[in-house]
């Protein structure tokens, strides 16, 4: 009987805390698109940002300065590498242009970047029209 007495609460207290988390879950289920930065849902004045390749689902301006300074740490998967044209690029290997962090898979690249960056980024700018 005493055991009891202590399996209870702790049952009751789980069965509280899955439905928590339960709840939680299906907020964020509903929402189509979620800022990579925050993990908030994003409302209707959310911004689709073009990163090289690729789009990103951002909440606000703030939240473009932060991917900006450091998208290795919001992008899922392999890094791009804008003169390779390849998802080949290392996190150890990165040059900033107008604020904007880029990856890189060699010094050699690095440097092609380096020397010439708006016909670099042009390219990709012609791939979004």
């Amino acid at each position: 009987m005493k055991k009891l007495i202590y399996v209870i609460p702790v049952l009751m207290f789980l069965t509280i805390l899955n439905i928590h988390s339960g709840s939680a879950a299906s907020i964020n289920s509903d929402s189509s698109k979620v800022c990579i930065v925050t993990g908030e849902a994003i409302d209707d004045n959310g911004i689709s940002y073009a990163y090289l390749n690729q789009n990103v689902d951002l909440c606000c301006e703030v939240c473009i300065k932060a991917f900006n300074k450091e998208p290795a740490k919001y992008i899922k998967g392999n890094l791009w590498c804008p003169i390779c044209n390849d998802d080949d690029a290392v996190k150890d290997i990165s040059a900033v242009h107008n604020k904007v962090k880029y990856y890189f898979c060699n010094e050699s690249c690095k440097e092609t970047f380096n020397s010439n960056p708006e016909e670099v980024l042009n390219k990709y700018s012609k791939n979004e029209k």
